[in-house]
């Protein structure tokens, strides 16, 4: 473990919100999208 040390949350990461239809793996798609700027993956 990490004396003296806090896991710091993720970088830019919104707080865990209940994804209906999206996995946990889309909105990470779709939070490194809208950061990169590009538009989300529609696969």
């Amino acid at each position: 473990p990490r004396a003296g040390r806090s896991e710091p949350p993720a970088p830019a990461a919104p707080p865990a919100k209940p994804a209906a239809e999206k996995t946990s793996f889309e909105n990470l798609e779709d939070e490194m999208a809208s950061l990169l700027g590009r538009p989300k993956p529609s696969s």
